[in-house]
């Protein structure tokens, strides 16, 4: 950071900067005194370093974000990515989601609309499910050996339904749709969510997908790259996931915690 000049005085306020990439949070960066969070002094930074601020300009800039999380396709796309990633034994069994970063990767600052999750019981998730609904999702959850149709069918037709119903709602101010899953099964049949995607987009909404990198159905990730805005999960990999200790009878694994999640580079459509 910034330090004081060799007499002693102030650390040097550095100049705006006004150098956005595409696809980049709309505004201009600049260093202010003080913490990021608090606003004001913060005895967790030392005195006089500076802390990158985002000014977002313009009341377009930051549209409501319309959060839908479809979970079994995250979670099980991460069991096999952990699979590579993790030197932990058993890794696929044992990483879970950190339910919290991956909600403020999804959000990236913005006020939510609305923010539903799909799911499934066993009972014993209870408490995965209250820490989303504490965060301020609705969690719809079905149990899979009463379901008599595929087991994405019913939460994937859930979410597809709140979607445009959000959208014919909201139809007058319109705002971010941001999905987080890698399935475009049905396009081909004008079913699933990149139709739903497409619609949205026709009447005014703006896209945005969260889903791991090569688990994300082809066509639609390159719709999405052309009209809206991919988000690679895989980038934020150790922030939105983290590994559990070892269960009794298995291997050895001494978990990890999640990494801080940094959303300095995170785009924003």
């Amino acid at each position: 950071m910034t330090s004081g000049s060799a007499t002693g005085g102030a650390p040097r306020r550095p100049q705006h900067k006004n150098n956005r990439r595409p696809g980049q949070l709309p505004g201009r960066l600049f260093f202010s005194p003080g913490c990021c969070l608090h606003g004001e002094k913060c005895y967790n930074h030392p005195e006089g370093e500076w802390i990158l601020r985002i000014v977002i300009e313009g009341a377009d800039a930051m549209r409501n974000a319309f959060i839908y999380w479809d979970n079994s396709n995250i979670f099980i796309e991460a069991q096999r990515l952990a699979e590579q990633m993790e030197s932990s034994p058993n890794a696929r069994q044992l990483v879970r989601i950190q339910f919290e970063n991956l909600y403020e990767l999804a959000r990236a600052g913005r006020d939510v609309g609305n923010a539903v999750v799909a799911g499934s019981v066993p009972p014993e998730l209870r408490n995965l499910w209250n820490r989303l609904e504490n965060l301020g999702f609705r969690v719809i959850l079905y149990d899979r050996e009463l379901s008599s149709r595929g087991e994405q069918e019913v939460p994937d037709n859930y979410l597809q339904k709140q979607m445009l119903l959000d959208g014919i709602s909201n139809i007058d101010s319109p705002g971010t749709i941001v999905l987080l899953t890698g399935d475009g099964a049905g396009y081909e049949i004008g079913n699933g969510f990149h139709v739903v995607l497409e619609k949205l987009h026709a009447i005014g909404w703006r896209v945005e997908v969260l889903s791991w990198r090569n688990s994300c159905r082809k066509d639609m990730r390159e719709w999405v790259e052309e009209n809206g805005l991919f988000i690679a999960l895989d980038d934020y990999y150790h922030a939105i996931t983290f590994v559990e200790q070892s269960r009794p009878g298995l291997e050895i694994s001494h978990g990890r915690y999640q990494s801080e999640l940094d959303l300095s580079d995170r785009p924003i459509s």
